[in-house]
């Protein structure tokens, strides 16, 4: 927190500790990135809604992370513990407005893939060729 306040930045960070699922989506939407520097994660619920937001996304390299970030794309992902990698990726996306409108633009066209009708007919598809056999 002293790091981002002598950078000049403590406008564009709220450390909010845990809040509601139905806050969550509240504050995405005057959100840019959603900075995740997990241990573990599975298919982290919070990481989807992030991409339904157009969020850029600076992650851990676990879990469900490395399916919903295409790196360099529409977020970035650091091993587990990487100070260097997290300050790297932010730093990146909050000095460029055009980088980080890419890649927040990306996030929303990812998030197609995630989109439950997507998925319900993907798994249609394959009971549908399962039963065909």
């Amino acid at each position: 927190q002293a790091a981002i306040q002598a950078s000049r930045l403590a406008e564009r960070f709220e450390f909010t500790g845990w809040v509601s699922p139905e806050k969550v989506l509240r504050r995405f939407a005057s959100c840019d990135i959603l900075f995740m520097p997990s241990r573990r994660e599975g298919l982290p619920v919070t990481g989807l809604q992030a991409l339904a937001m157009g969020l850029a996304i600076v992650a851990s390299r676990v879990g469900g992370f490395t399916e919903l970030v295409d790196e360099g794309r529409n977020g970035c992902l650091a091993e587990p513990g990487d100070l260097t990698g997290f300050t790297q990726a932010l730093r990146e996306l909050l000095s460029d407005p055009a980088l980080l409108r890419r890649f927040r633009d990306a996030s929303l066209i990812k998030a197609r893939a995630f989109d439950l009708e997507a998925v319900a007919q993907a798994y249609h598809q394959v009971v549908q060729s399962v039963l065909s056999r």
